[in-house]
């Protein structure tokens, strides 16, 4: 199952990211990076850098949630 996070570099995004990663699930990240920290999950995830305003249907193709 691939899911979407949104704000996958923030506080809660980055254990909810690992939570998934541990449960083997596909995880594609969204976030526009104004706190960005070191993430050591970033390379086990496709990760887009921008504001969720600006999503398109284009990046969530093949999501299930």
């Amino acid at each position: 199952m691939k899911i979407f996070v949104t704000g996958n570099n923030g506080y809660v995004g980055k254990v909810l990211t690992s939570s998934l990663l541990t449960h083997n699930f596909d995880v594609i990240g969204c976030d526009a990076n104004f706190y960005s920290t070191d993430n050591k999950d970033d390379t086990k995830i496709i990760s887009l850098d921008k504001d969720i305003r600006q999503i398109t249907s284009d990046d969530l193709q093949g999501c299930d949630c």
